[in-house]
């Protein structure tokens, strides 16, 4: 494994691989890079959504029992 894109690139080199074969890598890699962001970011999204969701029942349910309480208890 690489420390970098970069690291990767010359590794490529070094073995042999043209300067095409090198790009198609690093096209691919990039995009994978991208793609792991992107699911990253959706998934704190929809946690996100879940916590405020969780939340928001917990206030409501808080808030009616606190309502449905006589007094001095």
């Amino acid at each position: 494994m690489s420390k970098n894109i970069t690291e990767t690139a010359k590794t490529l080199n070094k073995m042999g691989a043209s300067a095409q074969i090198t790009q198609k890598a690093m096209d691919k890699i990039t995009q994978g890079m991208g793609n792991a962001g992107k699911n990253t970011a959706n998934a704190i999204a929809k946690t996100e959504a879940a916590a405020t969701m969780t939340t928001e029942s917990a206030i409501k349910t808080a808030e009616a029992v606190n309502q449905n309480k006589k007094p001095n208890q």
